[in-house]
């Protein structure tokens, strides 16, 4: 898994092998095969917890595929690479971890990606030039956009930066983790840096709901009036962050209709978008209009359509029009036994770190969308999974786990 992420830092969506062929592909591909071929692992991944969830969005995926009017025999193709390429890093996270104390290991390779990202990060804000991305078309690296700046670092895509950044920064501010902690605050302020050169909005506004959540979780546990607490950590945060965007053009602009002077997404064009995908959901409300039918059929046959959706910025709006209701359900019941049983595992720090990347791992979908960011953030979910399985088992189950 380790190698994993290396590689994913490295060669990501905007490195194609062939034409609609990227190298992260192939890699996810190649971690698949290479953990599956193990009968072992085949095992492993049948006392995973939430086994009926995962069964039940697969199910709600091939039904997708299955009733697309392209095709359905393209249908569950895009069916199965899709689950592979969201929901199934999950699963490999899971199974590529063996034992609690691979924490340390993970920690320790999250620490060496994050000094390359900000090193580089900073590296190319103060050239004014991006070395690697520049290599590749489609990179939305910019320094010439008014107040809006985006560096993506190694990461091709600002957006896609800004996520694996925040859960970086997650993992690393997590509590009570005590050792060499001179080193992880400086990791964590350079890393901090870098997530503000992204220009990302929404994974700045993430990273903060989910140490707001990983906070809570671990001094609820400690403080008797934990509601209190929670009134006045949810005070302070309002008043900080009301603070920063008044400070901070770019952020402010998420309010203001047209985007402000530095353009991007705001409101007013977030309702714009869900007036139209509620209208394409009507079309076929229960299994949706299929996979990719925004990017393959919208945007190609339906210029009105596509210069109303604007991208379709939000897993909301991807829901609404390619999956339908029965997906809906299965993954609104997914993320609630998700959240569910990590509560029962609370007084387990990796488990509250697996909390809060949850809910800014849905704040970030919500906003921004999550398209290319699954495997950036949900692996590390599955390593909580695998945490809750050992547990139940009692295997080396400690309560300072990193």
């Amino acid at each position: 898994m380790v190698y994993f992420l290396w590689g994913i830092m490295f060669c990501n969506y905007g490195v194609e092998v062939i034409p609609h062929l990227s190298v992260l592909r192939v890699l996810t591909i190649a971690f698949y095969i290479s953990v599956f071929m193990r009968k072992s692992n085949r095992l492993i991944l049948l006392n995973i917890p939430l086994k009926r969830q995962f069964i039940l969005l697969f199910i709600a995926y091939l039904c997708t595929g299955l009733f697309d009017d392209r095709g359905c025999s393209v249908g569950l193709y895009k069916a199965i690479l899709e689950y592979m390429e969201t929901f199934g890093f999950i699963l490999l996270g899971y199974i590529s971890f063996y034992h609690t104390n691979d924490l340390h290991k993970l920690l320790h390779a999250i620490l060496q990606i994050a000094l390359c990202v900000s090193i580089y990060s900073i590296i190319t804000y103060l050239i004014g030039a991006d070395i690697v991305n520049s290599q590749i078309p489609g990179t939305d690296f910019s320094m010439n956009s008014g107040a809006r700046v985006r560096i993506p670092s190694f990461y091709y895509s600002s957006h896609i930066a800004g996520a694996a950044i925040s859960s970086m920064l997650i993992i690393i501010i997590s509590p009570e983790n005590n050792k060499n902690i001179k080193h992880r605050l400086l990791l964590a302020f350079l890393l901090f840096i870098a997530l503000l050169f992204t220009g990302s909005r929404s994974s700045i506004l993430a990273l903060f709901v989910g140490l707001i959540f990983v906070y809570y979780y671990f001094y609820s546990s400690k403080v008797q009036s934990h509601k209190v607490l929670l009134l006045v950590l949810g005070l302070g945060v309002v008043g900080v962050v009301a603070s920063f965007i008044s400070r901070i053009p770019f952020l402010s602009d998420m309010f203001e209709e047209g985007g402000g002077d530095t353009g991007g997404s705001n409101i007013f064009m977030r309702l714009q978008q869900l007036v139209y995908s509620y209208e394409l959901f009507l079309q076929s409300p229960y299994f949706g209009n299929g996979f990719k039918y925004f990017w393959e059929v919208v945007k190609v046959d339906d210029s009105f359509l596509s210069s109303m959706l604007l991208g379709a910025e939000s897993y909301v709006f991807v829901l609404l029009i390619e999956r339908g209701l029965i997906q809906i359900v299965t993954i609104v019941y997914f993320f609630f036994s998700l959240i569910k049983i990590f509560m029962q595992y609370k007084d387990k720090i990796f488990i509250i770190t697996c909390m809060g990347l949850t809910w800014a791992f849905l704040f970030n979908s919500i906003v921004t969308g999550n398209g290319d960011k699954w495997s950036y953030m949900m692996i590390y979910i599955g390593c909580g999974l695998s945490v809750i399985r050992n547990c139940r088992k009692n295997i080396s189950c400690t309560k300072k786990q990193l």
